[in-house]
């Protein structure tokens, strides 16, 4: 193939950096000149050799640096920045960070591709970023792109050639408005969050928001390396364990590793894995003298060294290669070769860092984790929208999304789905026979009875239990119950047989089982005269063979009783069964509305069961003697509680200082930063004269009312007013003076009896 610049597009050069990006290719640095693609730098060459691979499969560049290959890039509309002037990769970031949402307002246009593409950052004056500032840039709530200020702003009316385009995406051209140029760094896919809050251009206060964003900033033109040393040639575990590990010697890459790199450390050897994680400091260059150099087991024969500092020290809790080979991301990682250093992606970190945190967050919270929570707090605050997100972070911390509420919702429906979470709303005539047991009647056989009944807490709490005594090895089973019913009916459930006689403790007497209903858990048989009337429950006959429950010698306890007999017997015949590994699970029950019922009574015996000590395994173990008749019922160690109580509620139960002491407490309100600076105002003055005239927190109104994407007007019309009325009793003149010190008139029209709401 020959060299054919002229045939290079703007897509070419697009999917080129593409490439560079996604597949974090290290390239030359240039001297002079770096071309601007999606608001980042790239050497010039470089990205001309890839586009020119893409084009005909020539990876080749014959054009010298500086004009030559400049003038290929402005034709195709690219900007071309001298280091010289920009001096870019001087600007130190200053610690402030800003969020700039792509909207001039409700309903206009996103301008965010525009300011991408002019590598510009639009403010106000009276929110002016200064150089070194980093901007989250957010579609939505969206956050797609971080950008530095490079340069002090100025008023956009100092450059005549942006009006056009401000005009067009509705953007005020006037003064007080400003822009600066700066660096763009738009973010992969896999690196993208949401962030919730509402304003159009405000600080970002929230740390761990910040923190990820530097983080980001930081990393954005990381390469990626694995580190790999031989344990019998150097004492890597005294040198990570004692904070003595500094460099590491390269025998590769030596001209491309460079201080912000990212580096996997990995040990080889019969334990082979991943041991720490660590950033490059400085680097490769001659050190004969080091702080571990007495950690040497061999002749250290290479005194070239990068610097290293370790970020994430996993020593005691290695992520082991046999444990870890088959993880998505990791297919082609590079360790078990002869050599000190290798290439990596950051796919590849970024997967080793989320085993690294999902396994010290399954760590942390198992030990940490309260048992039972109440997420309390004034109407609108988001205690059942934040009770799911705390279910996920229980149940599935290491798919937990601190900042993603879609994807906890996603993991939140697989979990209710597969029995792992239950969702329950209490109110004023939920019993304890909803909760725990009871018994309800049954016309399904044309006759009036009774069965027995498992509530919601007791079903979910079987389950944990179940899940507990196989994961921790609790449990010694030889038979499992469904395998010994299954093979001794299995004939009679295939419809093989008719029926199956079953011999009674009266010597002579016997009952025959006619049918099995699988789906309604029923056995139904006909009696030693003929007659029928009454099924057996399936789930009774299993807590009667597992020794949960007795059901006596009366009634149908003269069927139920040889029927486990005879099962029994059976189990003898058959090949005892290993228990298969089961991982152990957390299981979570959300109870919204907790006040909304009577509690105690909801609650009965579970006071006491639910306190730690008093769980299934733990010291002080307690078992009671259910209601229903079946015994040794305790609470397992891994079944949590969230309950949400709203404080505004006062005309329902509160929680009882007994069952109080045995809840962790976690308080909601309102958050302003979440809505727009209009919005953020007019809820604090409310708030402010809620609790001027009812002295207390929980009267409250929380800014959710007004993330429903509605106008103030009717959110205050349908939402807020409506509230306030409940709070005072009816009395207008009160709710009207709640809102004397906002920009809103609302006032009560006596004639028409309907209230009047606008802006003042």
């Amino acid at each position: 193939m020959a060299f054919e610049p002229d045939k290079i597009t703007k897509q070419h050069i697009l999917d080129a950096v593409k490439k560079i990006d996604s597949e974090t290719i290290s390239l030359e640095p240039s001297t002079k000149f770096d071309v601007i693609v999606s608001g980042k730098a790239y050497p010039p060459k470089e990205v001309m050799r890839y586009a020119h691979e893409l084009m005909n499969g020539e990876h080749i560049w014959e054009r010298s640096g500086g004009e030559p290959t400049n003038k290929y890039f402005t034709e195709l509309g690219f900007e071309i920045k001298s280091k010289s002037s920009t001096n870019m990769n001087e600007v130190s970031i200053t610690g402030n960070i800003w969020k700039l949402g792509c909207n001039w307002g409700s309903g206009k246009p996103s301008f965010y591709n525009y300011i991408k593409e002019e590598s510009i950052i639009i403010g106000v004056e009276d929110k002016k970023y200064s150089i070194g500032d980093l901007i989250v840039v957010t579609e939505g709530h969206q956050v797609k792109a971080i950008a530095r200020i490079n340069e002090n702003p100025k008023p956009v009316t100092s450059n005549i050639n942006l009006k056009p385009s401000f005009d067009n995406l509705e953007i005020e051209y006037d003064t007080w408005v400003n822009y600066a140029n700066s660096e763009w760094y738009e973010l992969e896919e896999d690196d993208t969050f949401s962030y919730q809050l509402q304003q159009g251009i405000c600080k970002v206060q929230n740390r761990d928001i910040r923190n990820k964003v530097i983080d980001l900033w930081n990393s954005r033109n990381a390469n990626y390396w694995i580190f790999q040393g031989n344990p019998s040639v150097f004492d890597f575990e005294t040198a990570i364990k004692n904070n003595l590990l500094e460099d590491w010697t390269v025998s590769a890459h030596k001209d491309k590793i460079k201080k912000g790199d990212k580096v996997i450390l990995w040990i080889s050897g019969k334990n082979s894995g991943c041991y720490s994680l660590a950033e490059v400091t400085s680097e490769a260059q001659n050190i004969t003298q080091s702080k571990d150099s007495h950690l040497w087991k061999t002749e250290d024969k290479n005194p070239l060294k990068a610097g290293i500092k370790i970020t994430h020290n996993i020593i005691e809790t290695p992520l082991l290669w046999n444990k870890i080979k088959g993880t998505k991301g990791l297919e082609n990682l590079k360790v078990g070769n002869q050599g000190t250093n290798f290439t990596a992606t950051k796919t590849e970190f970024k997967t080793i860092l989320s085993l690294i945190n999902n396994t010290t967050a399954s760590n942390n919270k198992a030990d940490m984790q309260a048992k039972n929570i109440i997420l309390y707090g004034p109407p609108g605050t988001g205690k059942t929208y934040n009770s799911i997100d705390k279910a996920v972070e229980i149940a599935s911390p290491e798919r937990y999304n601190f900042n993603n509420h879609k994807v906890n919702k996603g993991v939140f429906d697989e979990l209710r789905r597969n029995g792992q979470i239950e969702f329950v709303t209490f109110h004023q005539n939920y019993s304890y026979e909803d909760f725990v047991v009871g018994i309800s009647p049954d016309v399904t056989s044309g006759t009036l009875r009774f069965d027995k009944r498992e509530g919601i807490f007791k079903q979910l709490a079987e389950r944990a239990k179940q899940n507990w005594l196989t994961a921790t090895n609790k449990k010694e089973i030889t038979i499992d119950f469904n395998f010994v019913f299954n093979s001794f009916f299995a004939k009679l459930i295939e419809e093989e047989v008719k029926e199956v006689e079953i011999p009674m403790k009266s010597k002579g007497y016997k009952f025959k089982v006619t049918s099995i209903d699988i789906d309604e858990g029923r056995i139904k048989f006909t009696k030693q005269s003929g007659g029928t009337g009454h099924d057996l429950l399936v789930k009774n006959l299993k807590a009667i063979y597992e020794g949960s429950l007795d059901y006596g010698v009366e009634g149908l306890g003269v069927y139920y009783n040889p029927l486990v007999e005879h099962l029994k017997e059976f189990a003898a015949t058959l090949e005892p069964q290993n228990s298969a590994e089961e991982e152990l699970k957390r299981f979570v029950l959300i109870i919204d509305e907790i006040n909304r019922a009577n509690i105690s009574k909801v609650f009965g015996e579970l006071i006491t069961l639910l306190e730690d000590d008093k769980r299934l395994g733990e010291e002080n173990e307690l078992k009671i003697t259910l209601p229903n008749g079946e015994k040794e019922f305790g609470v397992p160690p891994n079944l949590y509680i969230i309950g949400t109580m709203n404080t505004a509620d006062k005309s329902i139960a509160l929680i009882d200082i007994a069952l109080r002491r045995r809840f962790e407490f976690i308080g909601y309100y309102p958050e302003y930063e979440m809505l727009n600076e209009e919005e953020s105002l007019l809820l604090k003055k409310v708030n402010e004269a809620v609790f001027k005239e009812k002295k207390s927190a929980d009267y409250l109104i929380g800014h959710a009312y007004f993330m429903k994407g509605q106008t103030i007007q009717i959110v205050l019309q349908n939402k807020v007013v409506p509230l306030l009325m409940e709070y005072f009793s009816g009395k207008t003149d009160i709710v009207s003076k709640i809102f004397a010190d906002t920009n809103w008139n609302v006032t009560y029209n006596t004639t028409n009896f309907i209230w009047d709401i606008s802006p003042r």
